[in-house]
């Protein structure tokens, strides 16, 4: 993809994405992940004390024996025997009207046809990345936003900025993802989670930047 004749913002998220493209080991990342930080600012980034890195993974034995013990989170909350954590969990879940959206995530970590996906599509990838942090990535508005605009690089009229993610952005999310594992393809070492890790936050916080700074730049 060639920069030429593209104005500074534009320049400035071209040269950022294509950094990512390039990038053959994590300390690379990191490095531009902290750049970033510094010439955009912090408040674009993901806090991670709200959202803490995870490091456990749900396989999709786990979700077979859940099913066969009928333990859905609809049946638990007439439970006697809960934990204290349960209960703090499940009550957050209920305050916040969630239940039903796990779901979501079970289909993604049991691999059910994406295709076939109409809602629920980010819960859906967030359980395929449970599942397999080492080959799946995270998906949100912010990131898919970023990707968008770098592919549109060239042609901002082909550029819509996206609030909400829904099923008219499959084919966003497939080509996101193809993108990735080609950059994948070309790391020096297996650590993909990691790999994965730094990209999701890069990104995060380009397409964070890009919302709000995108419609102000053009204009001035």
């Amino acid at each position: 993809m060639s920069s030429n004749a593209i104005d500074t913002f534009s320049q400035l998220i071209y040269d950022k994405c294509s950094q990512i493209e390039k990038s053959l080991n994590i300390e690379t990342l990191k490095a531009l992940e902290s750049e970033m930080k510094e010439d955009l600012g912090q408040q674009f980034f993901i806090n991670e004390k709200k959202y803490p890195r995870l490091k456990f993974r749900i396989s999709k034995n786990e979700i077979e024996k859940l099913k066969k013990e009928n333990l859905e989170f609809k049946n638990l909350v007439n439970k006697q025997d809960l934990i204290t954590l349960e209960k703090l969990m499940l009550s957050i879940l209920w305050k916040n009207g969630d239940f039903g959206k796990e779901k979501h995530i079970i289909e993604g970590i049991i691999n059910t046809n994406f295709e076939n996906k109409t809602k629920g599509i980010v819960f859906y990838q967030f359980g395929k990345k449970i599942n397999s942090p080492n080959s799946e990535p995270i998906i949100d508005q912010h990131i898919l936003r970023a990707f968008k605009f770098y592919q549109c690089i060239r042609n901002k009229e082909d550029f819509k900025t996206l609030n909400t993610i829904s099923k008219k952005h499959k084919v966003l999310i497939t080509e996101y993802k193809s993108w990735l594992a080609n950059i994948l393809k070309r790391q020096k070492n297996n650590d993909h989670e990691d790999f994965l890790y730094y990209i999701d936050k890069i990104l995060f916080g380009l397409g964070k930047y890009i919302k709000k700074t995108y419609n102000t730049s053009i204009n001035n």
